[in-house]
């Protein structure tokens, strides 16, 4: 497990530095937006999660694992406990950075769309349509 996270990490920091300059990588994934918005703490804590979820037997989360689960237990010999448990604080915050990601995702959407469909003659429309949004 902890190989596959290590690698998904390191091939997510790989997208980092390769496409840097192409593109928006906050936009790319919930964990480059993390690391954008500094809270790459939380971005390898969702990595882990997520790898959890697909290992898992019963595809449980960290925060749905009892503390003597195989797989709790195995964290928290590989990281601190208190990284591995988040705070109600930190939680909060966490679907707060997830709820702004999302919001930043449809208005890329949105813009694609515009953007891919867009007549010169609308131009001030959708600008106008955009900006209301």
């Amino acid at each position: 497990m902890f190989t596959i996270v290590n690698d998904r990490v390191l091939k997510l920091d790989k997208q980092s530095e390769e496409q840097k300059d192409i593109v928006d990588l906050k936009l790319h994934s919930f964990y480059h937006y993390l690391k954008s918005v500094d809270k790459k703490n939380f971005g390898r804590w969702t990595v882990i999660n997520q790898v959890v979820k697909e290992v898992h037997p019963a595809q449980l989360g960290i925060e749905d694992l009892d503390k003597y689960d195989d797989f709790y237990r195995g964290l928290c010999d590989k990281y601190k406990e208190t990284f591995i448990k988040l705070e109600p604080t930190e939680r909060d915050s966490l679907r707060v950075k997830l709820d702004e990601y999302k919001e930043q995702l449809k208005k890329a959407e949105i813009v694609t769309f515009l953007m891919l469909n867009m007549n010169l003659f609308q131009l001030q429309d959708i600008v106008v349509a955009y900006n209301a949004y």
